[in-house]
């Protein structure tokens, strides 16, 4: 799908302007996410140089620190926040898990089946481990109802 897309461009894109021993090849090449500034669309300045930004997620189970661009814990009585738009593109693949992020699972819906799964996102946890946002069942949602 889209997704996919992204990766495949990222990489040609990549590879065109890379020396022979320095090709990427697409079964290494994992997705790669980043949280920016941008609250609103019309802020956003233009196409990223490489990739797309998503815009008009939602956070259930947590809220976003805007001031440390990090996860932080939900306000009281409010079960969806805005997430600001989520820079997307490729990479080749990372060996180690970075401890200081939380692989925070994307849905369609709020009805979290593995039908319903479309990413895995890394998020800053905020200083807090991993398991802490888990066990809150912190995930981005494509839609709220």
């Amino acid at each position: 799908g889209f997704l996919t897309a992204v990766r495949q461009e990222v990489t040609r894109a990549h590879n065109a302007t890379a020396g022979a021993d320095d090709k990427w090849t697409l079964d290494k090449v994992i997705m790669r996410s980043e949280v920016k500034r941008f609250e609103r669309f019309d802020e956003i300045p233009g196409p990223p140089p490489e990739g797309v930004y998503i815009h008009g997620l939602f956070l259930e189970g947590a809220s976003w620190n805007k001031k440390d661009i990090c996860l932080s814990e939900p306000e009281p009585k409010v079960l969806f926040a805005y997430l600001p738009a989520l820079w997307v593109t490729a990479d080749v693949s990372e060996k180690k898990k970075r401890s200081d992020f939380y692989n925070c699972p994307v849905y369609k819906i709020n009805t979290r089946q593995y039908t319903q799964h479309v990413i895995d996102v890394l998020l800053h946890a905020g200083g807090k481990p991993e398991y802490h946002w888990i066990l809150r069942g912190v995930a981005l949602l494509c839609a709220k109802d």
